[in-house]
């Protein structure tokens, strides 16, 4: 008996990996996109460019690699 393989289809083009969707009014767009991005500490604060809600937060470290 052979085993049973799955492929996975892609959900949107390739490359575009980080999207990132806000809980509050739905609006999704790459981590590169249209998001406003704050700067708080050493720490980067993405907001929401339709509602303005906080959507994620992210070390400003990781983009000095």
């Amino acid at each position: 008996m052979t085993p049973a393989t799955t492929h996975r289809q892609a959900d949107g083009p390739p490359g575009r990996k980080n999207v990132l969707y806000c809980p509050e009014c739905g609006h999704e767009s790459p981590i590169d996109g249209d998001w406003n991005v704050d700067h708080e500490a050493d720490t980067l604060v993405y907001t929401c460019p339709a509602c303005s809600t906080a959507v994620t937060t992210r070390p400003e470290r990781l983009l000095e690699a």
